[in-house]
C-alpha cells in the first residue's frame, strides 16, 4: 500500500519509495524470470507477484503509535473498514498467489488495505 500512495499523517518518503521499488522489482523479475523451465517433473514458469498489505499491527507500528498517539486514529479513519489489520488476514491471498489457482498471474500486485488506497 505504501508503494502506491503517501501515508496520511506519517512522514515516510524513503519508506514509501522502497515499497514502490518492491512493486516495480516484482514486475521486472516476472519479465526476467518468467521463462518456462523444465523442473525434471514437467515444465513450469517462474511467477513473481507482490502482495501489498495495508496498515498491519506489528511491533514497529505499535512503536509508531507510541511515538505519535494520534497516528492510529488517522490510519483507522483513512481506510474504509475503519481499523488496522492483523497479519493473519493476509494468509488467504498469500496461499492463492503460491498456488496453481494463480497459475496465469505474474507481474501483478494484490492490494489488501481495507480500502486505504481507494479513497
Amino acid at each position: 500500500m505504501s508503494g502506491l500512495n503517501a501515508n496520511k499523517g506519517f512522514t515516510s518518503s524513503v519508506y514509501n519509495a522502497s515499497k514502490a521499488a518492491v512493486i516495480q522489482l516484482g514486475r521486472n523479475l516476472a519479465m526476467e524470470w518468467g521463462k518456462v523451465i523444465d523442473t525434471g517433473g514437467g515444465k513450469r514458469a517462474i511467477r513473481v507477484n507482490v502482495l501489498c498489505p495495508g496498515n498491519i499491527i506489528t511491533p514497529m507500528v505499535l512503536k509508531n503509535f507510541e511515538d505519535d498517539p494520534g497516528l492510529r486514529k488517522i490510519w483507522e479513519e483513512n481506510n474504509m473498514l475503519g481499523r488496522i489489520s492483523e497479519m493473519k488476514e493476509y494468509r488467504g491471498a498469500a496461499l492463492f498467489m503460491l498456488s496453481d489457482a494463480s497459475s496465469f498471474m505474474t507481474g501483478s500486485h494484490i492490494i489488501i488495505d481495507g480500502g486505504y488506497t481507494a479513497w
